[in-house]
């Protein structure tokens, strides 16, 4: 199995595009209605949940 990091930005300032450039795969999870940003404790479930099946 190959090695994984995960990178869960803050709810207000995300990552950094320093950081972002460092990433091999970047994912965004989509939401509906006017929301423009998850609780980050719900983000970080979301990824771990599809990293695990």
């Amino acid at each position: 199995m190959s090695k994984i990091s995960l990178v869960i930005g803050a709810e207000s300032t995300g990552i950094t595009p320093e950081a972002l450039e460092q990433c091999a795969v970047i994912a965004h999870i989509p939401m509906h209605g006017i929301n423009s940003s998850m609780n980050v404790a719900q983000a970080a479930g979301i990824a771990l949940y599809e990293l695990t099946r």
